[in-house]
C-alpha cells in the first residue's frame, strides 16, 4: 500500500554522498542505505532548517525541470533548491521501466548523486497514477513547466493536452449519476494562460459583466461538467477545494487531505473554501 515517507536532508558537504538523509526532525534515526520506493510518496525537508547546499531531485539532470514521469510539488525549484523550513514531495506518475533520479545541490554542481530505486518496473496502488478513463470521471491535469493544473472530462481535450506534455494526474472524483446538481463553469485567462472555475452562478455572472476583466482575457467557456448542489450532496460526497495563490492569481484545486495540508501551511496559499462537491469514484 502507498505511503508517504517523510524525510529530513542535512546541512550537506562536498563530499560523497554530499547529504545524510533521516527520518525525524531530529537527526537521530539515519536512513542507512536509503532506497526510493516508486509505489510511495516522500516529502522532503531540511534538518535543523539548514539554509547551505540547497536540495533538490530531477530525473533530468542536475539544475533541469523533471519529466512526466514524476511530480514534485511545494517549495523550490530546480535552480535554487529548498533551505531552512522549505520542502517538497515527490510522487511517480506512472509505471515506469528505468529512470535515474538524482539529488543534488542546485549551488554546487559537482553535488550530485543518483537514488537507489527499488520496484522500479512496478508502480502499484499511487494514488496519482492515472485510472482508465471513463467519461464520468473527473481528471486533473498538470503542467510542469508552467506550474499550472486543469480539470477535464472531455477526453479529447485530455488527449491533446497529455500529449503535449501535461501530466495525467488521474481521476479524482466522478460527475454525480443521481440526485440534485448543479453546473460548474470554467473562464480561460488568455492572459495569464490559465483556467478558473466556479461552481456559482453569481461569481460566473460577476466574471462575465466585469469589462475589466474581460479587457484582460478573461474568456467563459461555459459549463464544462456536472456537480452536487451543496445542501443535497451525500453524506461520501468528494469535495473540492479552491486555493489562491496570493502571489501570483493563480488557482489550484484540490480533493487531497495531504495536498491541502501542504497549501494551509503555506502562506502563499489562501484557501477559499469549497468550491464544489463531487461523486466519489
Amino acid at each position: 500500500m502507498a505511503e508517504n515517507v517523510n524525510v529530513w536532508v542535512s546541512s550537506g558537504g562536498h563530499a560523497s554522498p554530499f547529504y545524510v538523509f533521516y527520518s525525524d526532525s531530529q537527526g537521530k534515526n539515519e536512513l542507512v542505505n536509503f532506497t526510493i520506493n516508486p509505489n510511495n510518496t516522500y516529502t522532503f525537508r531540511r534538518l535543523n532548517s539548514a539554509t547551505s547546499h540547497p536540495f533538490y531531485i530531477s530525473d533530468s539532470g542536475v539544475g533541469e525541470n523533471h519529466s512526466s514521469l514524476i511530480s514534485i510539488t511545494g517549495d523550490g525549484s530546480p535552480q535554487r533548491g529548498i533551505t531552512g523550513s522549505q520542502q517538497f514531495t515527490l510522487s511517480f506518475n506512472r509505471t515506469i521501466d528505468a529512470i535515474e533520479l538524482l539529488y543534488y545541490c542546485s549551488s554546487h554542481s559537482n553535488m550530485q548523486l543518483a537514488f537507489e530505486i527499488s520496484n522500479v518496473s512496478v508502480l502499484a496502488d499511487q494514488s496519482t497514477n492515472p485510472v482508465v478513463f471513463e467519461e464520468n470521471h473527473i481528471i486533473r491535469l498538470y503542467n510542469t513547466s508552467q506550474n499550472k493544473h486543469l480539470f477535464s472530462s472531455n477526453s479529447n481535450e485530455i488527449d491533446i493536452l497529455t500529449s503535449e506534455g501535461w501530466i495525467d494526474e488521474g481521476a479524482i472524483y466522478s460527475k454525480p449519476s443521481e440526485g440534485s446538481v448543479q453546473d460548474v463553469f470554467r473562464f480561460y485567462v488568455a492572459s495569464e494562460n490559465r483556467h478558473f472555475y466556479t461552481a456559482s452562478e453569481q461569481e460566473r455572472d460577476l466574471i462575465i459583466n466585469n469589462q475589466q476583466l474581460i479587457d484582460s482575457g478573461w474568456q467563459f467557456e461555459g459549463a464544462v461538467f456536472s456537480a452536487f448542489k451543496a445542501d443535497a450532496r451525500p453524506d461520501d460526497a468528494v469535495a473540492i477545494y479552491r486555493y489562491l495563490n496570493q502571489s501570483n492569481g493563480n488557482h489550484i484545486y484540490s480533493t487531497s487531505t495531504y495536498e491541502q495540508e501542504l497549501l494551509n501551511n503555506n502562506s502563499e496559499w489562501l484557501n477559499e473554501g469549497i468550491a464544489w462537491y463531487g461523486e466519489s469514484i
